[in-house]
């Protein structure tokens, strides 16, 4: 008869090392099924097929038009070097932060949030002031990163006339009640300061009431 012997964890016994399991990093496209907007990003994940993604403007867009959205994996590799070439190679490859069909907000690098146990390039290092006058050149006339980030979020709308319906809705939100100011009346003294302040100012170009 023969016993089956199971050996305990932490055997001495039991001399084979322990295979270490190496980290796969996947580069994706997510696809909104009904807005078509695209968004570029990278996971470690096991399944990266159900990670929603990372990106702010990403997931608020995600927010407003639900999670309705198609994953497709564009790259995966178990060496981080050869892997963040891949992330600045497509990022480029469809100028994912200046064009509208992409959701991205700045290059995926790879290393958004990090690489554990790996110390950043650039930690402790400081730009001169050579540096810094070069990069201030270099970037003159370019819309500057925040400005394209807001646009994206809240894209301008100079020049677009409103609708009758917006117009009446703005005027409701300060009729009555509504109104911030409504009951209150202003001190003598606040009436003096807004005199004061008035004075010298030409008025603008006003239509007389009928």
């Amino acid at each position: 008869m023969i016993n089956n012997i199971s050996v305990a964890d932490g055997d001495p016994t039991d001399s084979k090392p322990k295979k270490e399991v190496s980290a796969l990093y996947y580069l994706y496209i997510k696809t909104h099924n009904i807005t078509n907007l695209k968004y570029l990003g990278m996971t470690k994940k096991q399944n990266p097929y159900s990670y929603l993604g990372s990106g702010f403007y990403w997931l608020r867009h995600l927010k407003k038009y639900g999670r309705n959205i198609s994953t497709k994996i564009i790259f995966e590799s178990e060496d981080f070097l050869l892997f963040q070439g891949a992330c600045l190679f497509y990022s480029y490859l469809y100028n994912i932060v200046e064009s509208e069909e992409w959701a991205n907000l700045c290059i995926e690098t790879g290393l958004q949030g990090g690489v554990k146990g790996q110390i950043p390039w650039n930690k402790g290092k400081h730009h001169s002031i050579e540096t810094c006058l070069k990069i201030s050149i270099s970037n003159s006339g370019k819309p500057k990163p925040y400005v394209i980030e807001r646009n994206k979020l809240n894209p301008p709308a100079k020049g677009k006339p409103k609708s009758e319906e917006h117009k009446k809705k703005l005027r409701m939100i300060n009729i009555g009640e509504n109104n911030p100011q409504y009951g209150k009346t202003p001190s003598i003294d606040t009436r003096q300061k807004m005199i004061l302040s008035r004075l010298g100012k030409k008025r603008g170009k006003y239509k007389k009431r009928t």
